[in-house]
C-alpha cells in the first residue's frame, strides 16, 4: 500500500514486515525493554515488538538504551505473545484492560500495524470484552477503523499523541498533517472505538501559548472525540540531553523527576483554556499529585487531566477519579460506556 501524499517523504517509517530480534541481541536488551508483559497502574501492558523510526526527542526509550533501535523489531511471535498475555497471573479476563505496543514502538507503523490488528483480532475471536488502549500519532485510514469497528467484543481506545508541537527537532512527525489527519478521520469512522485526543507533552516554551492551545482544543471540537486527555513530560537526564545536544530549550533545568511533569501553574491555564474554549459544559479531571518537595521555579505536578465530550460518570465501588465515558458524542447511536483509565479488576462495565 501506498503512503498517504499527506506523510512527508523525508519521515522515516520503517519496514513493512518485521523480523525476530536475534537471542544474543536480546540479551544485551536493557531488562525493562525486554519485558514482554509489564504492570501497569491501569493494566497490563503487551510490548513484544520494540523499535521506532519517529525520533520523537523526549522519547522514553533514552531511558532505558534503546532509542537508538530505529528498526522495530519482535521479541517474540505474535501468538506467542497473546498466550503469554492471556495466560499471565494478573490477567482477568473480561476485567483487566490492556496498553498494546506503548512501550517502545508505534502500533501503527506499517510493520507493527499488522501484529496490532492480529493480537485485537484474537482476543476479539475469543470472545474477549476487555478494554484494550491503543496511543498512536501516526497514520491511520478509513479501513483500519472499518477493521476496528468489526470487532464484536474486544473494547478498543485509540488515543492519539498530539501536542501542536511545531518544532521538529522535538518532533519530526510535526512535519507533516499525519496525526491530524488520523484523528480527523479515525472520530469520522468510529461508532463501537472510543477516539481520544491525548495532548502531550504539554512543556512551558514548547507548546504553551494561547494560540497552539486553541488550536488543540479546536481540533479535538471539530473532529468531535471522545475526549481530551492532557499531561505533562518526563524530564529525565537522557532526554534532556538528546534535546539540549539538538539545541532545544529544555524547562525544569536539573530538577529531573521520574514521573510526568506538569508545573501546577501551567495546569491551570490548560484548564482555563478548556473552559473558555466552550467545548463540552461537563469537566472531569484527575488532579495532579504534587511531588516536588520544595518550592522551585517550576513547582511539579504529575497526573492526567480529562476532559469528556459528554457526560462522564464513575463506576460503582470506584474511585470517582477514574472517569467513565457515557454516550460519546451526539450524534453518535452507540450508548456504550467504560473507563477510559480502569485500575483494578473492580472497575467493570
Amino acid at each position: 500500500m501506498a503512503e498517504p501524499v499527506f506523510l512527508s517523504a523525508d519521515i522515516p517509517v520503517g519496514p513493512s514486515s518485521l523480523r525476530l530480534m536475534p537471542e544474543e541481541h536480546r540479551a544485551g536488551l536493557d531488562p525493562y525493554m525486554a519485558q514482554i508483559i509489564t504492570n501497569r497502574k491501569s493494566g497490563l501492558s503487551l510490548n513484544h515488538i520494540i523499535g521506532c523510526p519517529l525520533d520523537c526527542g523526549y522519547c522514553v526509550r533514552h531511558f532505558w538504551g534503546n532509542f537508538e533501535q530505529k528498526v522495530p523489531q519482535l521479541l517474540i511471535s505474535t501468538s506467542e505473545a497473546v498466550e503469554m498475555l492471556l495466560g499471565h497471573e494478573a490477567f482477568r479476563p473480561h476485567s483487566t484492560p490492556i496498553q498494546l505496543f506503548n512501550k517502545a514502538t508505534d502500533p501503527m507503523l506499517p510493520g507493527v500495524k499488522p501484529h496490532t490488528f492480529a493480537v485485537l483480532q484474537e482476543l476479539d475471536r475469543r470472545g474477549m470484552t476487555n478494554l484494550v488502549l491503543i496511543i498512536t500519532r501516526f497514520h491511520v485510514t478509513a479501513e483500519d477503523m472499518a477493521e476496528l469497528e468489526a470487532l464484536q467484543h474486544v473494547r478498543v481506545t485509540l488515543l492519539f499523541t498530539y501536542s501542536g508541537i511545531s518544532e521538529d527537532r522535538i518532533e519530526p512527525i510535526a512535519k507533516s498533517s499525519t496525526t491530524v489527519r488520523s484523528i480527523q478521520t479515525a472520530a469520522a469512522h468510529s461508532e463501537r472505538t472510543k477516539v481520544i485526543l491525548y495532548w502531550r507533552p504539554i512543556v512551558p516554551g514548547w507548546n504553551d501559548d494561547p494560540e497552539t492551545m486553541a488550536s488543540v482544543l479546536n481540533l479535538a471540537d471539530s473532529a468531535q472525540v471522545d475526549a481530551v486527555v492532557f499531561t505533562g513530560y518526563y524530564h529525565q537526564e537522557e532526554n534532556a540531553e538528546w534535546l539540549r545536544g539538538l539545541g532545544v530549550e529544555v524547562p525544569y533545568g536539573e530538577n529531573y523527576q521520574r514521573r510526568k511533569v506538569l508545573p501546577a501553574e501551567l495546569d491551570t491555564r490548560v484548564v482555563q483554556a478548556w473552559k473558555d474554549s466552550g467545548i463540552s459544559p461537563f469537566h472531569c479531571s484527575v488532579r495532579p499529585r504534587v511531588v516536588s518537595p520544595t518550592p522551585t521555579r517550576y513547582p511539579t505536578t504529575t497526573a492526567t487531566g480529562v476532559f469528556p465530550n459528554s457526560a462522564t460518570s464513575a463506576p460503582p465501588n470506584s474511585d470517582s477519579s477514574v472517569p467513565t465515558i457515557t454516550a460519546p458524542r451526539a450524534n453518535k447511536n452507540s450508548a456504550t460506556s467504560w473507563p477510559i483509565w480502569a485500575m483494578t479488576p473492580r472497575h467493570r462495565s
